[in-house]
């Protein structure tokens, strides 16, 4: 027998200045559809001037409000626009103020006469901004608000002022979400009791209602929740934008934080939804990703411009990136476009609208795949006008999402194109949601899926609230929550219970992803699994301008044609949603990663990022020049040659796959003609080896050293009667003085514009504007409340970024910074740093297992010099006075143990290296060695020796000198590698004006000839290229050298008592060599 389905029909009602909440209310009901799916039908109705199906937004369905189920009611800042009284007027003849007024007053009259609609009101309480100096537009809005006050008053209060009906207040939208959720929910139920039908939660989202490590998009919107405050604020954000003539919002935020799903699933469906932005009725889209297929960056973005749902009327195929690059054209062209997409959309209405337009909302995601080397500049920069243009039409919107690891990069983009963005709340910051909803995140979706969680103990505890426990405070957990609910869902075996013990098999949050990865890898054969180098080398590369930061490729199926092991491998990892397959917008195959969180959580790709950063490093520098060689026609000019040309072969020759084919036939042209050349100077050989031997290098070499020496003899004269300051000439010091101006205002800047960079470059750069003008002890105030909120609960420590360990080098600038301001660090702070000095006396960067391997020279001078300045400024509660004196003691001992031989110079750990450390010299580390030991021992016997050892050559402003130290994170486990780096420039020159003074009069003179030649011209904003975060530790070292060429203390406002320091304060100091 077939039992009819009741029909349960929802009203909604309000003005257009509630738009999301509209949408959230219909959005709402969906979800509700789905859960009480078998047992109700649920239609919604809104008013578009008739009453339009939500469902069905251009098709005509009137129904009379009265004869709704459920009529909801949702007020703020406006009550609407009074009706025609020829067409809508009460019995008395009087006008209705508006639509909303009409139907409430219909709603209510059919529940008293008939018992229906239930009615639900609710009021917005948010604050309401609108401009104070448009007197009319002040006078209507204030008009507005006095309608709503009536109507709330006549029909809600009563003449003594209590409430006679009931009405519900929220101030956010996602409050309202909760609220109007919670009441449609129990209301369903209701009705269906009354029905006498099963009101019991059935399955109805088939299949797994998580993500794994894939963004939700617009198809997943339904499941997509917990981030509705989030959503309703970028939408506002994007409204006032608009507003402004500025329809740009560029999302920013960590990687792993959810911006694309935010924007895709989250931001894109609630704004087309009818009625969400008044005038507008309808919504054409566009999805762009740079990395998708084998177009140029404009061809891409054509072919998306052309989709179906976007504007497949705005050119021809082949004429879309000319198009593209023609201002004016590309304005005529898509404002005729929307024009006629506006005309279809007006005749597809019941009521043809003669105001409302059709606008465009493009959404651009992962905008850093634009800063790939592949790209040329000249096509990035064309991209960037045309999306300006694109924005100033007025009809097209654009939001965009960038890791924020990236944001430095943008400044390499058109200043036109960065206007959109940079002023005027142009950016939106995605952060880690809170851990209501988190919950959300995992119950909701699992909710329309039928499925539930296992709880167990006394009390209870269920699963979902162990993965919200897990997850919270971690703001880059998503990928990996939402893979350990499809994981756990995929080991429920379709019981429907996502159980404890399977979470607990697959190690946790995040053990799921490493285990799942390593079970798939275990299945393939050896041959297989040995091919997992050249598909990591194929989709993997790195920022050129910072080999720290990882993107990733889509590659072409096709390049594995002739590698079936890897083809396997894919095929394998495709299945198991650690890789993901797609389709290039030519249709031809592409696979990529699923998410950038396996080169972080997997092993093996983890050691083999690590072990190839150099290849990586040259594959990005090859794959730039051979963009530049495209560019320029194929020049031979544009060629490798030298020392990159054999490093660019013997790339080739070990690791092919690393190389795309263009850069393969980049690096096979240039192996040509470098054969060419040596075939046409070999009979010459021989002569021209001499004439090098005698024209060239001899007197180079010599040159050099006879310049050094005479300018050397010159400087003597002058430090004759000077006393131990320094006498460098009026120039240099004039040169010194406006590179710290300079980089003042990259700082500063910085400081105040990009907070995404960081506790670690924060703290340098607040240590380095400490006693400035403008930064007065409310900075310090500030710098302690901004690093509490970055600060990992779990260690009373700070991160270099979220995906990172616990880092000890960022938490000892965080420290001095601290110090520097006056601010105390927490007992618990100093008990942390304490608690991790290892026995020996040392600290390592990151938190590990205490073994000598991770014994790191720099963390530990940083750590001693950041307790230092806590004890000199008392800082110290006296509970902990002795035990900060003894960790001091003990770290100055085991860096004095760890100078090399006869030789002012320290290695970054212990030698002989381990892993894949970089052997060498290590001038800067030790240069900024020598100075903390200065400031914390009054250390004076490596002044000479340092002074012995200065190079004639003053190093380039951006030299600098990394470790690459594998460091041990578990015993028999993982590793971790070093790659902090120390900058030789600033820190030598800091060292070299420090020790001269205890040099002797030769010393003093070849010091003298090496800082003049440091300071022979001012730093500009070019010398810092990309690498803008450098700033503030190299004005933190220029401000400290300056005070040293005035003849005055690094720290002006250190305590007197300070500067009663001597060799013994700490133990016996060596003799000087």
């Amino acid at each position: 027998m077939t039992v009819a389905i009741p029909k349960l029909r929802i009203f909604v009602s309000s003005p257009g200045d509630v738009g999301a909440e509209r949408a959230v209310a219909v959005a709402v009901t969906e979800r509700l559809q789905l859960e009480f799916r078998g047992q109700v039908e649920l239609e919604t109705y809104l008013w578009e001037r008739t009453v339009l199906r939500a469902t069905d937004s251009f098709q005509a369905q009137i129904i009379d409000i009265q004869d709704a189920d459920l009529a909801i009611f949702i007020l703020w800042s406006r009550i609407g626009t009074p009706l025609a009284i020829e067409q809508f007027k009460r019995q008395d003849g009087t006008q209705y103020g508006s639509g909303t007024e009409y139907e409430f007053e219909r709603a209510r009259e059919g529940f008293v006469a008939k018992g229906r609609p239930d009615l639900l009101c609710y009021l917005k309480t948010d604050e309401i901004r609108f401009s104070l100096k448009d007197r009319e537009e002040r006078q209507r809005r204030n008009a507005e608000l006095d309608s709503v006050g009536s109507f709330i008053d006549r029909w809600f209060r009563n003449p003594d002022g209590t409430f006679k009906s009931a009405f519900y207040s929220f101030e956010k939208t996602a409050a309202f979400e909760e609220l109007v959720e919670i009441h449609l929910r129990d209301w369903i139920r209701e009705r269906l009791r009354e029905l006498q039908a099963d009101a019991s939660s059935r399955t109805v989202w088939k299949g797994s209602p998580f993500r794994g490590l894939q963004a939700f998009d617009y198809e997943h919107s339904l499941i997509y929740c917990g981030r509705t405050a989030m959503v309703a604020e970028a939408l506002e954000t994007l409204r006032r934008r608009a507003a402004a003539g500025r329809a740009f919002l560029m999302v920013t935020g960590m990687s792993g934080v959810g911006k694309s799903s935010l924007v895709r699933a989250g931001i894109v469906p609630l704004l087309i939804r009818p009625s969400v932005i008044e005038g507008v009725i309808g919504w054409r889209r566009a999805t762009f990703k740079p990395s998708v297929g084998t177009q140029t960056l404009l061809e891409g973005f054509g072919a998306a411009l052309l989709a179906a749902d976007a504007l497949p009327d705005l050119a021809a195929p082949e004429q879309i990136e000319p198009l593209l690059r023609d201002q004016a054209a590309l304005t005529n062209a898509v404002i005729r476009a929307l024009d006629l997409a506006t005309q279809k959309a007006r005749q597809a209405r019941p009521d043809p609208d003669t105001e409302g337009t059709v606008r465009l909302v493009v959404v651009f995601d992962q905008c850093e795949e634009i800063f790939d080397e592949k790209v040329p500049i000249a096509d990035r920069d064309a991209f960037a006008e045309a999306l300006r243009t694109l924005v100033l039409t007025g009809r097209v919107w654009i939001i965009a999402t960038l890791r924020a690891d990236f944001f430095s990069r943008t400044g390499d983009l058109p200043e036109r194109f960065r206007e959109l963005f940079i002023e005027r709340d142009g950016l939106f910051t995605v952060g880690g949601p809170r851990t209501a909803e988190i919950a959300q995140m995992i119950r909701r979706p699992a909710m329309m899926a039928g499925l539930a969680f296992e709880k167990r103990g006394d009390p209870e505890e269920g699963l979902d609230e162990v993965l919200r426990d897990a997850a919270a405070g971690n703001p880059t957990v998503l990928p990996l929550l939402e893979f350990t609910l499809d994981e756990l869902f995929r080991r429920s075996g379709g019981t429907g219970l996502l159980r404890f013990s399977d979470y607990e098999q697959i190690g946790g949050l995040h053990g799921a992803l490493r285990l799942r990865a390593e079970e798939e890898f275990e299945k393939l054969s050896p041959a297989v699994q040995a091919s997992l180098p050249q598909v990591l080398a194929a989709m993997v590369h790195t920022d050129p301008t910072d080999d720290r930061l990882l993107l990733q490729n889509r590659v072409p199926l096709s390049q594995f044609d002739s590698l079936p092991e890897c083809r396997r491998l894919i095929d394998a990892f495709v299945a198991a949603h650690l890789f993901v397959g797609d389709q290039a917008p030519d249709g031809s195959p592409v696979v990529a990663l699923a998410h950038e969180a396996l080169l972080r959580e997997w092993p093996p790709a983890v050691l083999w990022i690590e072990a190839n950063r150099e290849s990586l490093r040259l594959r990005s520098g090859i794959a730039a020049a051979a963009a530049l060689w495209r560019t320029s026609d194929r020049r031979e000019s544009r060629l490798l040659s030298g020392e990159l040309l054999k490093d660019a072969t013997r790339l080739l020759r070990t690791n092919a796959t690393m190389l795309g084919p263009d850069e393969r036939a980049f690096v096979q042209a240039s192996a040509e003609l470098d054969r060419k050349r040596r075939m046409k100077t070999v009979r010459r050989a021989a002569l021209a080896a001499a004439a090098v031997l005698v024209m060239v290098l001899i007197p180079t070499l010599g040159l050099r050293q006879i310049q050094h020496g005479v300018a050397t003899a010159w400087a003597i004269p002058r430090l004759w009667n000077a006393d131990r300051v320094l006498p460098v000439s009026p120039e240099a010091k004039a040169n010194l003085h406006r590179s710290i101006e300079t980089i003042t205002q990259i700082v500063r800047r910085d400081a105040d514009e990009h907070p995404e960079l960081g506790p670690w470059s924060m703290a340098q750069m607040r240590a380095a504007l400490h006693g400035t003008p403008g930064n007065a002890a409310q900075a310090g105030r500030d710098l302690r409340a901004y690093m509490t909120g970055l600060r990992d609960p779990s260690c009373f420590c700070w991160k270099e970024t979220a995906q990172r360990l616990p880092n000890h080098f960022a938490s000892a600038w965080v420290l001095l910074s601290f110090a520097l301001h006056e601010e105390k660090a927490t007992p618990e702070e100093l008990d942390a740093v304490l608690a991790r000095q290892s026995g020996a006396g040392w600290w390592g960067i990151y938190h590990l297992v205490e073994t000598d391997r991770n014994a790191a020279a720099g963390v530990t001078a940083l750590t001693l010099h950041a307790l230092q300045h806590h004890l000199d400024r008392g800082l110290v509660p006296p509970e902990q006075q002795d035990r900060v004196k003894t960790a001091i003691a003990k770290g100055v001992a085991w860096l004095l143990s760890q100078k090399q031989p006869d030789a002012a110079r320290w290695p970054p750990y212990p030698l002989p290296p381990v892993g894949i450390f970089e052997k060498g010299e290590y001038p800067g580390l030790s240069a900024f060695v020598i100075h903390i030991l200065r400031e914390v021992t009054g250390e004076r016997g490596f002044d000479r020796p340092w002074l012995d050892a200065l190079p004639i050559t003053v190093p380039q402003f951006r030299d600098n000198e990394i470790s690459k130290a594998n460091l041990l994170v578990k015993a028999g486990a993982s590793v971790e590698v070093d790659d902090s780096r120390f900058y030789r420039f600033p820190w030598m020159l800091l060292a070299t004006v420090e020790t001269q003074e205890s040099g002797s009069l030769l010393q003093r003179a070849r010091a003298l000839v090496w800082v003049e030649q440091a300071l022979k011209a001012p730093l500009s904003n070019a010398d810092f290229g990309n690498e803008a975060w450098i700033a503030g530790e190299v004005l933190f070292v220029l401000r400290q050298v300056e005070a040293r060429l005035e003849g005055k203390p690094a720290f002006a406002d250190r305590p007197a008592a300070a500067a009663a320091i001597g060799p013994d304060r700490y133990g016996k100091s060596p003799p000087a060599q």
